[in-house]
């Protein structure tokens, strides 16, 4: 968790809750289930107690800094996103997560399992073994890179075997948990003494008997350190040794993959918006049937403006509308889930002697954009729903139809980039069907790709803006913010086309 929190970028939810380390740990865990096609999982955590370490030596990882409360806060999120996935956790007060993998993964491999652990500590190298190997991932600007350890690979880098590298760590020390190791001696040093004497008992008594050949490079005196200091090498071997005999209730069988994906984990990773992870699930298997959504199929495609008139019509009777512009073409909803795509006639003036009646409300998305194909005069009744989304919280990075949808209704559309690809999967397969005729299979041109994906945003435009508009101004009011919104930011919409319109004159001299 801690590699993945700052391996990538901050992210949040649109409560607020940071993200960036559930996602990062969950695509190397997916990852890595794919690389080793693994049939059993489970994940194990710290818990926050003291270990028999902290009571053996007071000191134990005492220089490390307080986990950031970025991070912390994901931590219980995480646990319940791996127990909806049916993943167990391992957790035992008094041990660390490293003793409880280490406990399973030799019994495991007594039982003839072949064991993959995935840990970003390099101390968990001390395990690798014929039927034991470590994967370490390392992320980079998103990128994760996992490298793999058996002993041949522990060997090579680390010029020791997996279990010479506890007496290694034993001599050189680890400030990151604190163990003191053998003062005066640094990682060459303890390199060569290792791989002369395998064993800091057998490098102790080489020194006790005087080794003519105990003669590390550039540490002449490293001998008498390892005398004077054996107390403290003995308690960092101790230290840094992991116990694989805890006591821990594990049954096998508990920890197959299977049913990961969900309901309820989809759920969670929705609520998340951890967007990529979701296409992972397979929503044709789920029963997501209390999913609410926002359904298209209902849009009425119009070209006759007497079928106008009477929506416009029903639009003043019940007093509130949505509406969104692209281009010369109108998206218009009202309540009941009457959606129309209006086209191919004048709209333009009887929606804006709409807006101007009383009683009348129209909430759109982005009015000034609006404003170039429909002149609504400032006194009009048309609310801005993303300026009122930005006046809520000026600090998000956008206040698209997907954004507001979410925040203010609890449901999760389809961005213009996964609109674009939908429409481009749905034109392979219908170009590439034999059983579609000849001529009705000729592709779609970019220009009817681009207009029917624009038109989806529009409608969902539309549509969000008149399902969202209560709550949008409820939580207004809840902020004290209505009268910023009405007698600030909306004037400046006017003001700001009439000067985009007007343009700004430049003396050239």
């Amino acid at each position: 968790m801690s590699r993945a929190f700052y391996g990538i970028p901050e992210l949040t939810n649109s409560q607020g809750l940071h993200t960036n380390a559930v996602y990062g740990f969950l695509n190397i865990l997916l990852k890595v289930l794919e690389q080793e096609e693994a049939d059993h999982l489970a994940v194990a955590f710290d818990v926050h107690e003291p270990t028999f370490r902290h009571k053996m030596f007071e000191g134990y990882k005492g220089t490390r800094k307080p986990m950031p409360p970025e991070l912390h806060e994901q931590i219980p999120v995480i646990q319940d996103v791996l127990r909806a996935m049916h993943i167990p956790l391992l957790m035992k007060g008094g041990y660390e997560a490293d003793d409880l993998l280490g406990t399973i993964a030799k019994r495991c491999q007594k039982e003839g399992v072949e064991v993959t652990i995935v840990s970003g500590d390099r101390d968990l190298l001390q395990l690798a073994d014929t039927h034991i190997e470590i994967c370490l991932p390392k992320m980079a600007k998103g990128v994760t890179t996992v490298y793999n350890y058996y002993p041949e690979e522990v060997e090579k880098e680390w010029k020791v075997t997996p279990l010479e590298f506890i007496d290694l760590k034993a001599l050189m020390g680890d400030t990151s948990d604190n163990i003191p190791g053998v003062p005066g001696l640094g990682p060459k040093s303890a390199e060569w003494i290792i791989m002369k004497y395998h064993t800091i008992e057998a490098a102790h008594e080489a020194a006790l008997a005087g080794d003519p050949e105990f003669k590390v490079p550039r540490k002449p005196k490293a001998a008498q350190l390892l005398i004077d200091e054996w107390e403290s090498a003995t308690l960092s071997k101790t230290l840094a040794t992991i116990d694989t005999n805890a006591p821990m209730d594990f049954d096998y069988e508990d920890a197959r993959v299977e049913g990961m994906f969900n309901e309820d984990a989809y759920q969670l990773v929705k609520r998340l918006e951890l967007k990529s992870l979701l296409k992972r699930f397979d929503v044709s298997n789920l029963d997501l049937s209390s999913e609410k959504t926002l359904n298209l199929s209902n849009l009425k495609d119009v070209d006759d403006p007497y079928m106008a008139r009477i929506a416009f019509r029903d639009a003043e009777s019940e007093g509130v509308a949505g509406f969104s512009v692209e281009g010369d073409e109108l998206y218009f909803a009202l309540k009941g889930e009457r959606y129309y795509h209006f086209h191919g006639f004048d709209w333009q003036k009887e929606l804006k002697a709409l807006s101007e009646k009383d009683g009348v409300k129209l909430y759109t998305m982005h009015l000034k954009q609006a404003l170039y194909h429909c002149a609504f005069a400032p006194e009009s009744h048309v609310y801005d729903l993303a300026l009122a989304a930005y006046v809520i919280n000026p600090l998000k990075e956008s206040y698209s139809y997907e954004d507001l949808a979410r925040d203010f209704m609890g449901v999760s559309l389809p961005s213009e980039k996964e609109l674009r690809e939908e429409k481009k999967t749905q034109e392979e397969t219908r170009t590439a069907n034999p059983f579609v005729d000849d001529g009705a299979a000729v592709p779609a041109s970019e220009g009817e790709e681009e207009k029917a994906v624009s038109g989806a945003m529009a409608a969902y435009t539309a549509i969000v803006a008149l399902e969202s508009a209560k709550r949008v101004f409820d939580r207004l009011e809840e902020l004290e913010e209505r009268a910023l919104y009405e007698d600030i930011e909306m004037p400046l919409v006017y003001t700001l086309y009439d000067m985009q319109v007007a343009g700004i004159l430049v003396d050239k001299q």
